[in-house]
């Protein structure tokens, strides 16, 4: 004779029937996650991505271009990493490692190297006198800061990107969220692609025939990587033919430029009024 114990769920007390609540989520706490060596597992995913679906996030991010977003969209959401997290943990990954300096943009790149430069340039030192900061110092500060921002401003960069991609490729039943999935797949893998990727090009290169591209060759590898992961997206994403995906992947070459050229002049703005 065997007698079921009913259970109930901790959270919300509905009666369960499996190991997840169906009316709020919550998972059944079983023994084994009470103990040390789960919690070290969890301590070890939650600091890396060595979990199976944080492995297949990045795999997917160069294999199949705009799949997870696409999944996403669909309402497949436990296969991999949902585009927000993946876009989080790839940003991280970009500050502790920052083989590029793409988003880090210095006082010295304001000032000199920006298209806008010789509008801005009166307006930045002006700022820089009324702070009662010598130039150096005031530089000093001014990098601090922007570092810092420029963290917190990596969402505008995707919602603008993404404002481009609806423009790029209008279709009347898609939501603009569904174009900000897509983002932010994207800037995970530029981020990826820039800093793991190219970072492991360029150490190859050099300990083989001792040589390291210079800024431009790096631009031009992110220009293509672009282009054809763009085009992939494309592909899967919105089902476009080939012409049609390969012209908008070199049209999102140049929304990224005036993107970026936006999101530098927005952290320039934001910078000098913070400091």
């Amino acid at each position: 004779m065997t007698t079921s114990t009913t259970i109930f769920c901790a959270a919300c007390h509905a009666q369960l029937q499996g190991s997840y609540c169906h009316q709020c989520g919550e998972k059944v706490l079983e023994p084994k996650e009470k103990s040390f060596r789960y919690f070290l597992g969890r301590l070890l995913d939650a600091l890396t991505f060595a979990d199976v679906k944080g492995l297949n996030s990045f795999w997917m991010l160069i294999r199949r271009p705009g799949m997870i977003s696409q999944l996403y969209n669909q309402g497949i959401r436990k296969r991999f990493y949902l585009p927000l997290n993946l876009f989080l943990l790839t940003n991280l990954i970009y500050f502790l490692v920052p083989v590029f300096s793409t988003f880090n943009t210095t006082y010295h790149q304001q000032l000199y190297l920006q298209n806008y430069s010789d509008r801005t340039r009166p307006w930045l030192l002006e700022n820089q006198q009324a702070s009662g900061l010598d130039e150096k110092a005031y530089e000093v500060a001014f990098n601090q800061k922007s570092n810092s921002l420029a963290k917190l401003l990596m969402l505008v960069f995707a919602a603008i990107f993404a404002f481009f991609l609806a423009l790029l490729y209008f279709r009347r039943s898609s939501y603009f969220t569904d174009y900000l999935a897509l983002s932010l797949e994207y800037n995970s893998f530029l981020v990826f692609y820039g800093t793991v990727v190219l970072a492991l090009i360029t150490w190859l290169l050099f300990i083989t025939i001792n040589y390291s591209p210079n800024d431009e060759e790096l631009t031009l590898f992110i220009a293509i990587g672009t282009t054809l992961w763009m085009y992939a997206a494309g592909r899967r994403h919105f089902g476009l033919g080939k012409i049609k995906a390969i012209l908008l992947g070199m049209a999102c070459m140049v929304a990224l430029a005036i993107t970026l050229m936006i999101y530098r002049f927005l952290l320039l703005f934001v910078t000098v009024m913070s400091i």
